[in-house]
């Protein structure tokens, strides 16, 4: 009986909580395993066919220039990879062959291929670079024959004019100084021929030579200059001058002038250089700066054309139209090396009187302009400021002292030098002017009248 019952005497052992939790995290880790070696394989076995029955790839960005009918047997869906590593191996292996081939269709690539691939930047880059260098030397040879042209236009016009100045040496044996400069024909009137040039190459000689475009030599005579400005013209006649001669030169067209503007391209002729018969082109890189003169301000053209100490000549633009004439010693230039000019539509008026012979309107100031803006930082009053009055002249007989502000003539308002000018030379010489000038005082600037009679010179 009692042995029946043992069982009954053992004890039931409850099972520990956390044993539950570990056995499901295993069983969890180890389904988890198999399924992530499932999806690896799936991954390396599976899924590149897939991508490549789906997605063929596309071979034609790599294209060096093989005929359609290979690029269209490249890439098709459910080509064997190891079959496109053995093609490309063996394109490479004939690469030699391939561009030996496209060497020998080069010319038809240029005349067939390339209208038909206009869109493609590297083909049109490759072909046209030839042609770009050809044109390129095309259109220097163009604009140097252009230049020549012009230049061929206006050197008929030119001239060198020759400054002799006699003198002793030691043993009273005579000889010759010769200086010499540009000039240009400016008129012909009279049976003579009238010349503009600077007035340094024929100050204080005992004669003037002039040799013309074809070399032929005439002798001329001093006819009047201009102190303002440094300018002369001479004459020579007709009858001195060889008739071949007669029949090549002709003077400019005084007419045909224009102003130069900042950034033209423009032609140096003459002797800039300091020998006859020289041709230079530049560009205007400068028009606004402005160097006073007696009674009159002018502006001037700064060039990037080198010249000499002792260069002249003239500027011309692109149509022949005469743009600058040197004026080396007005404007002392000669340290910066490059060609500087008075506008020639500026001198037409003095050059004209020149050759005339007439006297031009005299006051004798030398001064500068206040503008606006100067006249109100520093409170002198708008017009021209006299910085000195030359000696013997009727500005100073008159009273005109520096420091004085002209600003009127008359009735006229005087704001600028080219203003003062431009009114004086509506007056003869011997004519009476009332200037207005503002001169400083205790209380101030107040306005004095002067009665003014202008000479000439």
């Amino acid at each position: 009986m009692n042995d029946k019952y043992d069982f009954l005497k053992e004890q039931v052992k409850k099972q520990k909580p956390y044993m539950k939790w570990l056995k499901r995290a295993g069983e969890a880790a180890f389904f988890g395993l198999i399924f992530s070696v499932v999806v690896l394989l799936v991954m390396v076995f599976v899924y590149p066919r897939l991508d490549r029955a789906v997605n063929p790839k596309d071979t034609q960005q790599v294209d060096l220039g093989m005929s359609s009918s290979q690029n269209g047997n490249d890439g098709q869906p459910g080509e064997n990879p190891e079959q496109s590593i053995a093609e490309e191996n063996s394109q490479v292996a004939e690469s030699e062959t391939v561009q030996s081939e496209l060497e020998e269709n080069n010319s038809q690539v240029q005349s067939s291929v390339l209208p038909e691939e206009k869109g493609d930047p590297d083909t049109s880059v490759a072909v046209q670079e030839p042609v770009v260098e050809k044109t390129t030397a095309e259109n220097l040879d163009k604009i140097s024959a252009d230049i020549m042209e012009v230049a061929k236009t206006v050197e008929k016009s030119m001239v060198m004019v020759i400054g002799v100045t006699e003198d002793k040496d030691w043993f009273n044996q005579t000889y010759e100084n010769q200086g010499q400069l540009s000039g240009l024909i400016v008129a012909f009137q009279n049976s003579a021929y009238y010349i503009l040039t600077e007035y340094r190459v024929v100050k204080d000689v005992n004669r003037i030579m002039v040799t013309f475009s074809d070399g032929n030599t005439a002798e001329a005579r001093f006819v009047k200059r201009d102190t303002a400005i440094g300018m002369a013209v001479i004459r020579v006649d007709a009858n001195d001058v060889p008739k071949s001669t007669r029949q090549t030169i002709a003077p400019v067209e005084m007419k045909r002038h224009t102003m130069a503007k900042k950034g033209e391209t423009v032609l140096a002729i003459g002797s800039p250089m300091g020998y006859m018969d020289a041709v230079a082109a530049g560009m205007v890189t400068s028009v606004d700066n402005l160097k006073s003169v007696t009674d009159n301000a002018y502006h001037i053209l700064y060039t990037d054309i080198p010249v000499s100490e002792d260069g002249s000549g003239i500027l011309v633009d692109m149509d022949g139209g005469i743009v600058g004439i040197m004026a080396q010693q007005l404007l002392d230039t000669r340290k910066l090396g490059m060609m500087t000019c008075l506008p020639f539509s500026e001198l037409v008026e003095s050059i004209e009187k020149l050759c005339n012979n007439e006297k031009m309107v005299y006051l004798g100031i030398n001064g500068q302009d206040i503008s606006t803006t100067v006249s109100e930082k520093t409170g002198i009053p708008k017009g021209v400021w006299v910085d000195s009055v030359d000696n013997d002249s009727p500005a100073m007989e008159t009273g005109i002292q520096a420091g004085d502000v002209i600003v009127k003539i008359g009735d006229a308002q005087i704001s600028t030098l080219k203003s003062l000018h431009s009114l004086l030379n509506q007056n003869k010489p011997g004519d009476k002017i009332t200037l207005y000038v503002m001169r400083q005082s205790v209380e101030g600037y107040v306005e004095v009248p002067f009665e003014v009679t202008v000479s000439g010179r």
